[in-house]
């Protein structure tokens, strides 16, 4: 049904098209009359069949292939969401390589083959706090005394009114106890050296070169290179951050068997990029959106469920022939765009609500259609179709049989049936008018303009 609503928008649009003064014209001796003019359908519940299915073969382009750099790619730095929001088959390509390139280096890096191994085995353990053993009265305070500390050379201990004491030795280190059950060592410069929480289970501890944290269900491992935080809950992972300027953080997903099953990395643009090597995709989100592209450069955008972490409602699939929305209530996306690297050449020309791409050979008969037509016409076609969300859609006028046919293959091959009707997608309509064999010579197009005009 929504279909036949579609058809019928076309044709009156088609009418619109073609709303110019009307002369008397012979019909031309090599005219195709309408009975035997045929169009393209995929859909067999539509319009009486004229012939036979036919394959057709769509724009087939040829991906980047300039070299990438994945150590250091480009795209951490230079793709934006509205970036990603265009249909620019070789820039997703590129961006699929790059991301290829890029975390298949990440997830060998040596950094975290060594780091996981040391923060996977090191016994993180809460050290013994220090008594509060008192010698001789130094000094009283108005909130506590200070006394010598028998325990060590040269410390002294300060008890507190409120319970907290705290143990200052000779090198300006300091212990410090609390009633709540916290208790932390600080250096001479008072940087945290071994801290524990009795309530949260949380335990600071450094061993050599290196500081590890722990609590329940969270690990942490910070070295001069870089540091190393695994987390068990929502979900097993690990957090990689290198310490060279300018690092990205990185986040290895992890299965049951502890294998990582995917990485992402976080961008300083607010882009997280998610790679799944078994899936070869990649997922590239942003708030509540999402694109993701596969090893075929097919991309796909969508609504992202943050609570879920996964997307959710499709809002738009991206094929080297253009854009096709699925979802015409979508709010975030509002517009229709047709690929600028077709062979053929199109021209783009805003007229009234629509953009209408074209050939350089049609230029003249654009000229003739008036904008206000298809304004009417449009808002026709909103009442009755219900394509509300959809604020701009493109026309398309190919300028022979043989583009119109690749515009409605979505993939090498597709077998198509021809029937006596135009076609439109939910968010371009290809017009025939201009597209057919009996339009080839000027005679055939001054009759067909001129009996479908009107004064």
């Amino acid at each position: 049904m929504r279909f036949t609503t579609l058809a019928r928008t076309a044709s009156a649009l088609l009418t619109a098209l073609l709303a110019v003064s009307c002369v008397s014209v012979n019909i031309p001796k090599d005219y195709v009359p309408d009975d035997k003019v045929v169009f393209l359908m995929q859909d067999t519940g539509f319009g009486p069949i004229r012939y036979g299915a036919l394959a057709a073969d769509p724009y087939v382009f040829q991906p980047d292939s300039t070299p990438v750099d994945g150590t250091k790619p480009a795209f951490l730095k230079s793709v934006s969401l509205e970036r990603l929001l265009k249909a620019d088959f070789k820039a997703d390509s590129r961006l699929y390589r790059e991301a290829f390139a890029h975390f298949n280096y990440v997830l060998k890096l040596p950094l975290f083959e060594e780091l996981r191994p040391i923060l996977d085995k090191a016994d993180i353990k809460p050290p013994a706090p220090l008594l509060p053993n008192k010698g001789d009265k130094i000094q009283d305070f108005t909130n506590g005394t200070e006394y010598v500390y028998p325990d060590a050379v040269g410390a002294r201990i300060t008890v507190l009114n409120s319970g907290v004491y705290l143990v200052t030795f000779s090198d300006k280190s300091v212990f410090q106890w609390q009633p709540d059950g916290v208790y932390f060592w600080k250096d001479a410069q008072g940087v945290d050296t071994q801290q524990y929480n009795l309530k949260l289970g949380y335990i600071m501890v450094k061993i050599g070169d290196y500081t590890f944290e722990k609590d329940p269900t969270f690990r942490r491992l910070k070295s001069s290179k870089g540091v190393l935080e695994f987390d068990a809950a929502p979900q097993a992972q690990y957090n990689l951050t290198p310490s060279e300027a300018g690092a990205a953080q990185y986040t290895f997903f992890l299965d049951k068997t502890s294998g990582v099953y995917s990485c992402s990395v976080k961008t300083a643009s607010g882009l997280r990029f998610d790679w799944f090597p078994m899936q070869k995709s990649l997922l590239v989100t942003k708030g509540t959106q999402a694109v993701s592209i596969d090893a075929s450069f097919q991309k796909i955008h969508a609504l992202f469920d943050t609570v879920a972490g996964k997307a959710s409602d499709v809002l738009s699939v991206y094929l080297p022939q253009g854009i096709r929305l699925a979802n015409l209530d979508a709010k975030d996306l509002g517009y229709a765009e047709v690929n600028p690297a077709w062979p053929e050449g199109y021209k783009v020309k805003t007229i009234g609500p629509f953009d209408v791409w074209y050939t350089a050979k049609d230029e003249a008969l654009l000229g003739k259609i008036r904008s206000d037509r298809l304004t009417t016409i449009e808002a026709q076609d909103h009442a009755l179709s219900g394509l509300s969300g959809v604020k701009r859609r493109a026309i398309i006028i190919p300028p022979d049989l043989n583009a119109y046919r690749k515009l409605h293959a979505s993939k090498p091959g597709e077998v198509l049936n021809w029937y006596p009707s135009g076609f439109e997608s939910l968010d371009y309509i290809t017009m025939w008018l201009l597209s057919v064999p009996r339009y080839d010579k000027p005679a055939g197009q001054d009759y067909f303009l001129t009996r479908n005009s009107t004064k």
